[in-house]
């Protein structure tokens, strides 16, 4: 077993209080296997407001499952209108989680390939995952403007960037109010409609909404 799948399957079983055979299981699927990834990086990092930093692209990944209508039932989403209407979805779960994993912490693109290799999900990875992530990744010696200008090229890093910055404009989980922080509220902002226009997001996820309430897949509570 790869020593760095180790340590992820055992840190993500104490922290979830499951053996390690319950987090192999879990980790045959790439949205779990992102998940224990983003605890095992980000599990020394804190946001601003102090809470842990993991938090941050599991409220992402939990965004974009409320905008496309992921819950238990299988019925509640429909791939063919997603690609249909070209909402992106597959890798933007896991996309969710890892976006910040190499920009932040010490873990290399090398290394996620090593771990979803462990578990067969190379081809998942290479296919759906990877150059999205690296889009993702802010290169800080480039201005945002750069950055977003070469990650806008590509709809599903461009869908995450949205959701990563929406959840970042979040004024309550910011720590303290600077006039810095005001700024790159106003960025962020410029951005989230920049990416909108281009891609139509918010027209292509209300049309998938009514396709929903109009087949009674969305649940009424």
């Amino acid at each position: 077993m790869n020593k760095l799948y180790g340590e992820v399957i055992n840190y993500y079983s104490k922290h979830k209080n499951i053996t390690i055979d319950q987090a192999k299981e879990l980790s045959q699927y790439s949205v779990f296997l992102s998940i224990m990834i983003a605890y095992y990086a980000h599990q020394d990092q804190v946001r601003l407001n102090e809470e842990y930093y993991y938090f941050h692209p599991l409220r992402c990944m939990e965004l974009y499952q409320d905008l496309i209508g992921i819950n238990n039932n299988p019925n509640s989403i429909d791939l063919d209108k997603l690609d249909e209407l070209e909402i992106p979805y597959r890798g933007v779960q896991e996309l969710c989680c890892l976006h910040d994993i190499i920009e932040d912490t010490k873990l290399t693109i090398n290394d996620l390939e090593n771990l979803f290799n462990e578990v067969d999900l190379l081809s998942y990875f290479q296919v759906n995952i990877k150059a999205s992530l690296l889009l993702l990744t802010h290169n800080k010696s480039e201005s945002y403007d750069e950055y977003i200008s070469k990650l806008i090229i590509n709809p599903t890093a461009s869908l995450v960037k949205v959701i990563d910055m929406y959840n970042n404009l979040n004024a309550l989980t910011c720590g303290e109010i600077d006039d810095k922080k005001i700024e790159n509220f106003g960025m962020y902002m410029k951005f989230i409609m920049v990416i909108c226009i281009v891609y139509k997001f918010p027209d292509k996820f209300k049309e998938y909404n009514k396709y929903r309430k109009e087949n009674n897949m969305m649940n009424n509570l």
